[in-house]
């Protein structure tokens, strides 16, 4: 009696038992890789992965080229985040110089503009924290004077842009 055999691409899933499987395109998944979370895979990269529980099966040189591609990835996201940040805060408090912010946030001078180039990549906490200034500066800025470690020089030009936002609005 014949036996059919699965193509050789083909073969049962050992982490499910239950799934095939099969050679398919990453791209468009999303992947946890170090601190970051829900990084959308945006390469082409065919990956053996079981068609019911989606379990990878990377060995030697697709492994080098999927952990390229989340590390691209994950720089990318942190540098936005200080973009973002620079970004949100230059265009509501224009005339607070850059040096407070790295002084409210406990950076040295010069880190953001590093930040921002690449040539430094942020700890998740920090990240996080850039991006909720970006997404809500106001907000941020009295949770961080929540706990006391605004500069005053930092609260004043703040309240200085605020009053030149209002004179400009009335």
């Amino acid at each position: 009696m014949a036996t059919t055999r699965k193509p050789r691409s083909e073969r049962p899933c050992y982490a499910c038992g239950q799934g095939t499987v099969r050679s398919t395109n990453l791209r468009g998944r999303t992947f946890e890789y170090r601190d970051e979370i829900a990084l959308t895979f945006d390469a082409d990269l065919e990956a053996p992965v079981c068609d019911r529980c989606g379990e990878l099966y990377l060995t030697g040189a697709l492994t080098d080229q999927f952990s390229a591609v989340l590390e691209q990835l994950r720089l990318t996201r942190k540098r936005q985040a200080a973009e973002h940040f620079v970004h949100a805060v230059e265009t509501r408090f224009p005339d607070v110089p850059r040096a407070l912010w790295e002084d409210t946030l406990g950076l040295s001078r010069g880190y953001l503009s590093r930040l921002t180039s690449g040539s430094r990549v942020a700890d998740a906490a920090l990240e996080i924290l850039l991006e909720g200034f970006a997404k809500e500066p106001e907000t941020a800025l009295r949770l961080c004077s929540l706990s006391g470690h605004v500069p005053l020089a930092l609260t004043e030009a703040v309240e200085q842009t605020k009053r030149a936002t209002r004179r400009q609005s009335a």
